[in-house]
């Protein structure tokens, strides 16, 4: 359904009021005048609610279209139409019915329409129906010949081993990319410089573009830990474990496990631990490079990640895969109660807004105005997002969603029903858009969909230097170091590299346990443990590493900066902002723990090592002391002890 303004003067706002429920949703707010023409179209949708659309025509005409969404139902529309001085005049279309006010004098609220308030004669009510949902699509030519082999040559013991053999496969891949982006969103500085001063967050297009950047990455991050996910439970419920414990990549440059040794666009299909740049964007759009309609299932050797899917659908659609073979125990999979698509590394702001002297959140110009959300809810096949797999169609309706959500919905750069996100590969072809040097041709850019015109003015390298730390290529703590990779120097940054390894790789641990602990405590278990070590302990901790130059002294001594040439002592090791000298970064490596049942001790073990060795340094006592002290435990001021944030998951892993 579609709303169409013609006529505003001076304000109008609409509200819908869902009939079953006591909230409401501002459509729009429209501010014109000096008789400037308006002609604002908003087709609505089913999907999620995100805000209303300020527009502000009081010195331009205004035109164009604007979607928004509500949830799914039957609505009754407010009008209220404000007059500042000489006539007024409001008219809009809903639906083909036509609603005018009478053309008079007044100033004030002048035209009110809605539930027994006239005019109009009567409630306006409207209805927007539920978003079709997707569907899994039908098996391509390429994919019937696939069954049709798996029919004829292979036995039900070779097709339930292949298919948990690439599923584990699938796993791992969806594993690789989650550090390769986390590190990419580490490097960014999302609200750079002193809010209080007119050039930083969020007063440039530079900066807001940089917290954009920050947001989109994150949702695919965010979106790829449910890929994992969903591969584990289709895994899990034919009867094997997924392994995340030790099968992180084992060093960067990495390849995709099963990836062919060459990608899409000819060269070596490598990915490496990289700060945030027009070269690094390019390895993501290979990761994500969507498959060709018709593309060949490939189990091994594959070019991109749609083919190995392919391939795991076409086992499942063999004779050989039926719904009993998904016994796996429903209430011990991960529960769809456990994923939420955003989150406050999700948002980002489309405007600027006064972060100093914040506007009522109803007022245009507010951060709720501005406030946009990189992921959708109805991105999904089937019931949820993060799906119990019990049957062959909930396996297949799990394999769409993953391939819908990387690639693109029926390879358009959409993967909801609603049209409100971008598939991955969309995503980050979007952010490249708007760098420089960014082509619409070339071996990384798939040629469907059509990719977007380059974003004048250009964010340059010089605007890129002021946004993202300078974190280092693949860095590890290995001895000796690989070909291609920063070795780190000096004990404390290899020792805290080294903690943040074993915090990262407690927390793959963690995700395994979920599968040992039934619902409704899998929740509880689930919010003390993974959203703990992601949001609260891991997020911050790499957070307080960057704030630490790479090459700084034991002993504090001021390092010189184009903004601060002449540093006070001893500060100087010491910097939440960007700047030319190389930071402190995570190596996302797998830490050796004895075992899943000793890894607690020994990461606590390490953590009280490192904080008795660096206590009293200015760069572990800033930040990366008090991450420390989370994982240890610590006495607060008022004598209590707090802690340790993480538990100990031996109980489940004694055997």
């Amino acid at each position: 359904m579609e709303i169409h303004i013609t006529k505003c003067d001076n304000a109008l706002t609409l509200v819908a009021w869902p009939q079953s429920d006591d909230v409401q949703y501002e459509i729009c707010t429209i501010l014109s005048g000096n008789n400037f023409p308006v002609d604002v179209r908003i087709p609505i949708s089913a999907g999620e609610y995100r805000s209303g659309i300020p527009l502000n025509g009081v010195g331009a005409p205004l035109k164009g279209s604007y979607p928004a969404s509500l949830p799914a139902g039957g609505y009754t529309l407010a009008v209220a139409g404000i007059n500042w001085g000489g006539p007024w005049n409001f008219s809009f279309t809903l639906n083909g019915q036509k609603y005018d006010s009478n053309n008079a004098s007044g100033n004030g609220v002048v035209w009110l329409g809605g539930d027994g308030i006239k005019p109009p004669a009567s409630a306006i009510t409207f209805q927007v129906p539920p978003s079709p949902p997707f569907a899994v699509p039908p098996l391509n030519d390429k994919e019937k010949v696939l069954v049709d082999k798996i029919n004829s040559t292979w036995n039900k013991k070779m097709a339930l081993d292949k298919l948990r053999r690439h599923l584990q496969a699938a796993v791992e891949v969806e594993l690789a990319t989650i550090p390769i982006y986390l590190y990419s969103y580490y490097s960014i500085q999302r609200t750079v410089g002193d809010s209080s001063k007119a050039a930083d967050f969020p007063y440039t297009r530079q900066s807001r573009w940089a917290d954009k950047a920050g947001a989109l990455i994150m949702s695919v991050a965010v979106e790829e830990m449910l890929h994992m996910s969903l591969s584990s439970n289709i895994l899990f419920a034919l009867g094997q474990m997924p392994v995340l414990f030790g099968n992180s990549p084992k060093v960067y440059p990495a390849s995709l496990p099963g990836h062919s040794p060459d990608g899409p666009d000819g060269g070596r299909a490598t990915i490496d631990l990289a700060p945030f740049s027009e070269a690094h964007l390019r390895q993501f759009l290979l990761i994500e490079y969507p498959a060709p309609a018709g593309a060949e299932p490939e189990g091994e050797n594959w070019q991109t990640i749609g083919q190995i899917y392919s391939y795991i659908r076409c086992i499942i659609s063999s004779k050989w895969i039926s719904d009993s073979d998904f016994n796996g125990n429903r209430k011990y999979q991960i529960q769809s109660g456990n994923y939420s698509p955003n989150s406050i590394d999700t948002v980002y702001p489309d405007d600027c807004f006064d972060k100093n002297t914040p506007a009522p959140a109803e007022q245009p110009g507010s951060a709720s105005k501005v406030a946009k959300y990189a992921s959708r809810g109805d991105s999904h096949v089937g019931s949820a997002q993060l799906i119990q797999i019990s049957s062959c169609q909930e396996a297949m309706e799990a394999i769409a969603t993953i391939d819908f959500e990387g690639e693109g919905f029926d390879h358009t750069r959409f993967d909801d029903p609603s049209q409100g996100e971008r598939s991955h590969y969309w995503k980050f072809l979007t952010l490249q858009a708007h760098l420089a040097g960014y082509s619409k041709t070339g071996p990384d850019i798939a040629p469907s969909p059509p990719p977007p015109d380059p974003v004048t003015p250009a964010i340059t390298s010089d605007d890129l230097k002021g946004v993202v730390f300078n974190f280092p290529k693949n860095p590890t703590t290995a001895s000796p170091v690989p070909a291609g990779n920063t070795g780190y120097t000096g004990d404390f940054n290899r020792d805290i590299a080294d903690l943040c390894s074993a915090l990262y790789t407690y927390m793959l641990i963690m995700t395994e346990t979920l599968f040992k602990v039934p619902d409704p405590q899998q929740k509880l278990f689930f919010n003390q443990t993974l959203h703990m070590s992601m949001i609260w302990m891991l997020d911050k901790f790499c957070q307080a590493m960057r704030q630490v130059y790479l090459n700084a002294p034991d002993t504090p001594t001021p390092i010189k900066t184009k903004t601060d040439p002449n540093p006070p002592t001893p500060p100087g090791i010491l910097n939440p902002q960007p700047d030319e000298h190389p930071r402190l970064a995570p190596t996302f490596q797998n830490y050796p723990f004895a075992s899943r049942a000793k890894a607690w001790s020994e990461m606590v073990e390490l953590a009280t090592t490192i904080d008795t060795k660096y206590k009293g340094q200015a760069r572990y006592d800033s930040d990366i002391g008090y991450y420390v002290g989370k994982i240890t435990g610590y006495v607060n001021n008022s004598g209590v002890r707090v802690g340790p944030a993480l538990p100990d998951v031996r109980q489940y892993w004694a055997s």
